[in-house]
Order: C-alpha cells, then structure tokens, then sequence
C-alpha cells in the first residue's frame, strides 16, 4: 500500500519536511506529538534523509574538463612567436627606386562606341531637320 493512501493528514506530505529541516511553523511541534499520520510521514522521510544525506554532505568531486590546457597553450605559444619573432628590417635606401623611375601605366581608355554614338547623334540631328522642314 502507498503511503499516500494512508496518510489522511494536510501537514503529512509538506510541514514534516519543514520540520526535518527546521523551518516548521511554531506550533507544529505540539500537532506532530498527537498526529500518528505525521509521525508515520516524519518516520519515513528522516529514514530517507539520514540515508542521503552523507552523499549530500560531501562536496562534488572537482574535474576539469578535458582538454583544459588547450587553450592557454595555444595563448602561451601565440605570444612566445610574436615576442621571439625579429624586427622587421627597412630597406636599404639605394635599393627604392625613385618615383620618376617607375613606369606609370597609361590610364587614357578608348571607348569603342564613342564614335558609334557620335554617328548616332548627327543621324538623329538629321532627321530632327526633316521632320521639322516637312511641317
């Protein structure tokens, strides 16, 4: 038989835990000596608490987790290869070639349909001049 199905007391399920853990209502003292439905719960919870209660008095066990040291590896070799890398050197300043002596690229640029639209544009000057003649 469930213990629920034979508890017929409110207190039996909520205040007997308070009470286990010290924050019962003032009085419930004196309903726990007269009620054998909270007296049954109490039994049975503190029964169940004093059996966990040492794994829940020991604190968990810390682990890192695997692979921890990657990172801060990583990080410690980044800045070993920037501080360890050299300086980079300038050149020398016979080794720069003045700007006169560069080669500058030709930047003019032939539109191919430049002369097609100009053909275009007397074309239609052309027939403008028709068009108003014939009127």
């Amino acid at each position: 038989m469930n213990r629920r199905d034979t508890n017929l007391c409110e207190h039996a399920e909520s205040t007997v835990l308070l009470y286990l853990f010290g924050e019962a209502p003032p009085g419930y003292a004196a309903h726990l000596d007269a009620c054998l439905d909270c007296q049954a719960a109490l039994t049975e919870h503190a029964d169940t608490i004093a059996w966990v209660s040492p794994a829940l008095s020991q604190p968990a066990p810390i682990t890192a987790p695997r692979g921890w040291w990657l990172a801060p590896t990583l990080a410690l070799a980044a800045g070993l290869a920037l501080t360890l890398q050299p300086a980079p050197q300038p050149l020398p300043a016979t080794s720069q070639p003045a700007a006169a002596e560069l080669d500058a690229p030709d930047l003019t640029w032939e539109d191919p349909l430049a002369a097609d639209l100009q053909e275009l544009d007397k074309d239609l000057d052309a027939l403008a001049r028709d068009v108003e003649s014939s009127r």
